[in-house]
């Protein structure tokens, strides 16, 4: 998990490769939406493997409010290493967190994963 994040960070913070005016705006927004649901889906697992005691659903909402609070950290500091704040690289992450935590109740009812807490 920290790994991933570590790359996450690396990932969005390198300089862009792009020029302005070349830079591919939809696979911009499909990244950001799949590196974090993908990194929501870690998150949730890795809350659900360790047996708390919080429900499902307060799970789910601690792990989306601080995917979407990072995504916003993160989308403020890339000015800091020539790279553009976007709002809509935000929604992007936004809607990605509530993909990957969608994705990881469905696969866990899909393969019957049973709650531990």
């Amino acid at each position: 998990m920290i790994a991933y994040w570590l790359l996450l960070v690396l990932l969005t913070h390198w300089p862009n490769p792009w020029p302005h005016k070349g830079e591919p705006k939809f696979v911009d927004k499909l990244v950001h939406f799949s590196l974090y649901a993908a990194l929501a889906w870690l998150a949730l697992h890795a809350m659900t493997v360790r047996r708390g005691t919080l429900s499902p659903a307060v799970r789910c909402m601690i792990v989306f409010l601080v995917v979407v609070a990072f995504g916003l950290l993160d989308e403020w500091t890339q000015p800091y290493t020539r790279r553009d704040f976007d709002w809509f690289d935000w929604l992007a992450d936004t809607v990605g967190a509530a993909a990957g935590i969608a994705v990881y109740y469905a696969w866990q009812r899909r393969f019957r994963f049973t709650d531990r807490s």
